[in-house]
């Protein structure tokens, strides 16, 4: 009777090991997390404070969105709300001034600014990105004071005779404090939250919401696609958008897409055009399709 029970018991060790060598070599689970996953990056979300040289009384919210540090970078993204302007982005966020406690030295590689869509609607994303050594530290505490506009030549007094009572006030200026973990990790990996865009900035002349990615097909007009972005977050960006055009909205219409997900449909006119807007989900991806009539 012991025999039959000892076969067994082989048996599921044997499936156990077979199970556990295609897990580690053939699955997620044997390979080595990527410096570009989004589990290496820091989120935060952390409102960043007002300081007294705010004039404004509406002045723009700023928060930490995400962080990430390794022994020869440093990079963090950064989210203002509130800022009326998204033109000439470089003029109104100045780079900011940071200290960390270490006394590490760093120099600014890239920054990059633009407008992003969330559920809450439009908001400026600044990203930026330092060349640090991090030494044998195994984190870093960061203290950054950001100041919104104007900046750069608006203080270079002797270069453009500008006197002290004719500078603009400052829309802003914020202080944060965080700590970050450094990765051990390769060098300079390319961090993002969001696919890269292949998709056109604009269809004609209709916007496309930004980060999309383009799908080939046979449909008539501009088909796109955003991922992790709902269909009513899209409707809002047209809504936005589609007031500094002279295109005039006739209805919006809510609709089921596949599988009976919500959707809309916004249709417009300029003249004897008519524009319309479909937006619907696919396969849990948020699809587009801009055609004109």
């Amino acid at each position: 009777m012991k025999k039959p029970a000892s076969k067994w018991i082989k048996v599921i060790v044997v499936l156990f090991m077979a199970g556990l060598f295609y897990a580690v070599y053939f699955t997620k689970l044997g390979k080595p997390e990527s410096s570009e996953s989004p589990r290496n990056i820091t989120l935060y979300d952390r409102t960043a404070i007002s300081t007294i040289f705010v004039k404004e009384t509406d002045a723009p919210a700023v928060e930490l969105e995400w962080a990430y540090a390794n022994q020869d970078l440093l990079k963090f993204a950064i989210k203002i709300r509130g800022l009326e302007t998204t033109d000439n982005l470089g003029e109104w966020i100045c780079d900011p001034y940071m200290t960390i406690d270490q006394s590490i030295q760093y120099q600014l590689r890239t920054r990059d600014l633009g407008p992003v869509y969330d559920a809450e609607g439009e908001f400026i994303r600044a990203t930026y990105e330092y060349e640090v050594n991090t030494g044998d530290y195994d984190s870093l505490k960061v203290d950054l004071d950001l100041t919104i506009g104007p900046c750069g030549e608006q203080f270079n007094f002797q270069e453009n005779n500008i006197t002290p009572l004719a500078i603009t006030n400052l829309i802003g200026n914020y202080h944060l404090t965080f700590q970050l973990p450094v990765k051990i990790s390769t060098p300079f990996p390319l961090l993002t939250l969001t696919p890269q865009s292949t998709a056109m900035s604009a269809w004609e002349d209709i916007p496309v919401y930004p980060g999309a990615l383009e799908v080939e097909d046979d449909t008539i007009g501009y088909h796109y696609s955003v991922d992790k972005i709902n269909p009513h977050t899209v409707m809002l960006y047209y809504r936005s958008k589609m007031r500094d055009t002279n295109w005039k909205l006739l209805s919006i219409a809510d609709v089921n897409g596949v599988n009976l997900e919500p959707g809309y449909t916004l249709s417009y006119a300029r003249g004897k055009d008519v524009l319309q807007i479909d937006i619907f989900i696919k396969a849990k991806v948020t699809h587009i399709l801009l055609y004109k009539e």
